[in-house]
């Protein structure tokens, strides 16, 4: 209290306490707030990773199952949130180099890892809202909350991850091509006509990468049926084939050992299997054949190169 007539220090005085002490109180919310939060996030630095199949199996793909090695606990991930960045970071924990896709559980349900396993096991979800920064390189950057009621084991995340880049490369297009022996610019090559050696052009859908080589000998029909119609030929019944080192070198018939040399070509495939264009479905789907791409180790002559004539 205070004398009628006295109020000013005093007042002010007053006015700084009540001051301090919401300061004071509103600092202490804040602590108690940020350590409700720490306590509530999923720790997970040096967290493993694991997909999980049919009867608990583990695989390059399948239901996503984590372990958290600060408090010993695991279980699944929510789909929902999750971005391709954080997919990846998934992948390369579990020990994989690229992401091939992510989902829900949900939509694979014949490979999906079934309920009887999950109840042998008493596994549940664990984490929901895992997102990583754009910059993150460790899945130890990223955050997470405990999953409670926002999802449950039909719409955890199902990841799909590989170590083959090979995975990601389509073929984009096909031509025969040959050029006058003696020369060899890239501007001597002739392409668009019925005979020449094989050449196939690829691309890679994660890079953008673009590669162009030589198809190795290949006996099947219905294959070089189908390069016909791929380089614009129509249905050709019977194309007549042969190995590069076959074709004789004079004259323009194949690409020459001398642009092989100066333009560093390489074989892109060594094997090839598309089907009959005449009875296909996907007959005019370059896209639909099988192949395999040729590996650094592989060493193929340039002599078993695929020449075709298409009449």
């Amino acid at each position: 209290h205070n004398q009628a007539g006295t109020h000013s220090a005093t007042k002010q005085w007053y006015q700084r306490r009540v001051r301090g002490q919401q300061i004071m109180l509103n600092l202490v919310v804040s602590v108690l707030l940020l350590a409700r939060a720490a306590a509530a996030a999923v720790d997970l630095d040096g967290a493993s990773v694991d997909m999980l199949r049919h009867h608990g199996e583990s695989g390059t793909n399948g239901t996503v199952f984590i372990k958290t090695p600060s408090t010993g606990r695991s279980g699944l991930v929510c789909a929902a949130g999750v971005d391709s960045k954080t997919a990846e970071l998934l992948c390369n924990r579990a020990g994989y180099k690229y992401l091939i896709g992510y989902n829900s559980t949900l939509e694979y349900p014949y490979d999906a890892l079934e309920c009887d396993t999950m109840i042998e096991r008493e596994m549940s979800v664990l984490a929901a809202n895992l997102t990583c920064p754009g910059d993150a390189t460790d899945l130890g950057n990223c955050t997470a909350l405990p999953a409670g009621d926002s999802c449950d084991v039909d719409t955890a995340l199902w990841l799909d991850c590989t170590n083959d880049d090979g995975v990601f490369w389509r073929l984009t297009n096909v031509t025969l091509a040959h050029n006058q022996a003696g020369t060899h610019n890239a501007t001597d090559l002739e392409v668009g006509g019925n005979f020449g050696t094989v050449l196939i052009t690829m691309s890679n859908v994660r890079t953008g990468e673009e590669k162009t080589g030589l198809v190795k000998y290949t006996y099947d029909t219905d294959t070089l049926r189908a390069l016909c119609y791929f380089t614009g030929h129509g249905v050709v019944k019977y194309p007549s084939k042969a190995r590069a080192r076959n074709v004789r070198a004079r004259g323009s018939s194949k690409i020459s050992c001398g642009y092989i040399l100066q333009n560093k070509t390489k074989f892109a495939l060594k094997q090839m299997d598309c089907e009959d264009p005449q009875y296909s479905y996907n007959n005019n789907r370059l896209s639909q054949c099988r192949f395999t791409a040729v590996e650094p180790e592989d060493t193929i002559s340039i002599g078993d190169a695929l020449w075709l004539k298409c009449n």
